[in-house]
């Protein structure tokens, strides 16, 4: 069952009460708490936003040097595949002397 929070506001604090059972002591925040609070949380989530566009980056730099990789392996593969099999045809097709 989800937990509601009741937020009583005067012109000093703001007061977070508990459930309405009584589990949890209400506390107090000052409103400079709650703006420091605020702060800081928008500092932490800025930073892990730079941090995931920094990793998102990194990834697709990785992608696209592996599907670089693979583009390159398939050419020189495919060559030496052609090769082979156009030989083989050759053999089967003429007549050696």
């Amino acid at each position: 069952m989800r937990r509601r929070r009741a937020i009583i506001r005067t012109d000093d604090i703001e007061l977070r009460a508990g459930p309405a059972g009584g589990e949890s002591v209400a506390k107090i925040y000052t409103r400079q708490e709650v703006k420091r609070r605020r702060l800081n949380f928008q500092i932490f989530a800025g930073i892990y936003d730079f941090i995931g566009a920094v990793a998102g980056i990194v990834v697709i730099v990785a992608c696209a040097f592996l599907l670089a990789a693979l583009i390159s392996w398939i050419a020189r593969d495919g060559r030496e595949s052609f090769t082979s099999l156009w030989n083989i045809f050759q053999s089967a097709i003429i007549i050696p002397k």
